[in-house]
């Protein structure tokens, strides 16, 4: 079906207002619905997903409205393509809000910028920005008509692909359950425009099939290798751990076919949902109550990826591999700390094992752009299978695990751990005792603090 030409809405001033208005109320009321608990880093986060999801959504229906018409015309179709520019401007006013509340999480996280922002997404974003910025400029009817028609549906058409391509490569490296659908929207729009041009160029155009295909399998060829490559894996990290502490029974093959090993995650259950709470003891003080709990991660890639949260709102990120549960990052209140190879939560061991394993840790505080680099080393040994009496009940066949972890800091200075953590199989962690020496080499001072954690309650679903 040919294409008819766009025409303005007669009420173009007021319908462009009325856009930017609900647009803004909608950002207004996600601030204030994510902020009235907290201003915290987390709560920036669910913003920005919630304005993401928002973003999407508007610039989806704005950019595929032509393609719907043209292949199913219909009153709805030829309502959503004459209106089409109003939801883009609503998409625009979002990402204005999007990218403030970015800057303000960067300003109070600098860890954020540092971690999560790769240059993948920041240089496309930034020049779509100018894309955007110049959309938006241009959708009065005064600005199409001065920019020309032509000129206006080609600065339209170069944004929209690029933030199209931008959002779908930004999510194939997995998804949370809400961005399925949304990436298969966008899936659906390629699809289709690749179509519709495909259709124009053959029968408006009249051009050769072979020409016509010849760009469209070399986009799929450069599409394959970009998906194939993007996403993260921690094959490297493994091999570097390896190399300098082999684990033959691990590394080679899947931990699950040897009976002898006690898998971690059966240990320590990472579903989403499971909760546990402590009384957690220090020498002449109260004890206090300190709750955990486990949601998604923000991304989630080949290996399960979640979040350990506690109740004053810091958390760790871990993630499920073939060593164990590892730890990507530690988000310790003032500042993060990110593993380079990712550290080790609770590896999967034999009765009787003692692995060491490097550590090697980015110190980013949250107030300061500069990162402090910290060397370590952590060890397990697993001691023996025994139960344990805590306030949340007696459990039978707790792991007994004993560990040491040192961390070496400039200038000399190091912390020393030693403890001892018992894990109830499909409950977690039900106790652990430790007790930590720090030496300040400038000074020359060492102090001790001991900390006894007790389970007192738990919701766990088995993996």
């Amino acid at each position: 079906m040919a294409e008819s030409q766009y025409k303005v809405p007669e009420n173009d001033a007021f319908l462009m207002k009325l856009s930017i208005f609900l647009a803004t109320a909608v950002s207004f009321v996600m601030a204030v619905f994510t902020f009235m608990q907290d201003w915290t880093a987390d709560m920036m986060t669910l913003h920005l997903k919630l304005g993401g999801k928002l973003f999407i959504i508007f610039f989806l229906t704005a950019f595929s409205a032509s393609s719907f018409y043209y292949f199913f015309p219909n009153k709805f179709t030829h309502w959503l393509r004459y209106h089409r520019k109003y939801f883009g401007l609503g998409a625009v006013v979002i990402m204005f809000w999007h990218f403030l509340v970015i800057a303000l999480k960067v300003s109070v996280d600098w860890g954020f910028a540092v971690k999560e922002l790769t240059p993948g997404e920041v240089i496309p974003s930034i020049i779509g920005l100018f894309f955007l910025g110049g959309m938006g400029i241009t959708s009065s009817a005064k600005m199409h008509a001065r920019l020309g028609h032509e000129k206006w549906q080609r600065l339209h058409n170069y944004g929209g692909n690029l933030f199209l391509a931008n959002l779908w490569f930004g999510t194939i490296d997995g998804f949370e359950p809400w961005d399925i659908p949304l990436f298969l929207a966008a899936t659906t729009v390629i699809i289709m425009k690749a179509a519709r041009e495909l259709d124009l160029k053959l029968k408006r155009d009249k051009l050769p099939l072979r020409r016509v295909m010849t760009p469209l399998i070399a986009g799929y060829l450069v599409c394959a290798v970009i998906v194939q490559y993007s996403i993260p894996t921690y094959e490297d990290d493994q091999a570097v751990i390896a190399a300098d502490n082999p684990i033959p029974t691990l590394a080679r093959r899947n931990v699950f076919d040897d009976k002898n090993i006690f898998p971690a995650q059966e240990y320590l259950p990472l579903q989403p949902g499971n909760s546990w709470t402590y009384r957690v003891s220090h020498a002449k003080a109260q004890p206090v109550e300190v709750s955990y709990d486990v949601r998604r991660s923000g991304k989630v890639t080949r290996l399960p990826r979640f979040r350990l949260h506690t109740s004053d709102d810091r958390y760790a990120e871990l993630v499920q591999d073939n060593y164990g549960i590892r730890v990507l990052s530690d988000n310790r209140g003032d500042y993060n700390w990110f593993f380079t190879p990712p550290g080790i939560q609770l590896p999967h061991m034999h009765l009787g094992q003692r692995v060491t394993f490097p550590l090697n840790i980015r110190q980013q505080a949250l107030s300061q752009p500069d990162a402090v680099d910290l060397k370590g080393s952590v060890a397990f040994e697993l001691a023996a299978v025994e139960p344990v009496a805590v306030p949340a009940g007696t459990y039978p066949d707790c792991l007994r695990v004993e560990y040491t972890q040192r961390i070496d800091y400039p200038g000399g200075s190091f912390d020393v751990t030693r403890g001892t953590a018992w894990y109830a199989r499909m409950t977690g962690k039900v106790k652990d005792q430790r007790k930590t020496a720090h030496y300040q080499a400038a000074t020359g001072h060492q102090s001790e603090s001991e900390e006894l954690m007790e389970l007192t309650a738990s919701k766990v679903q088995a993996p």
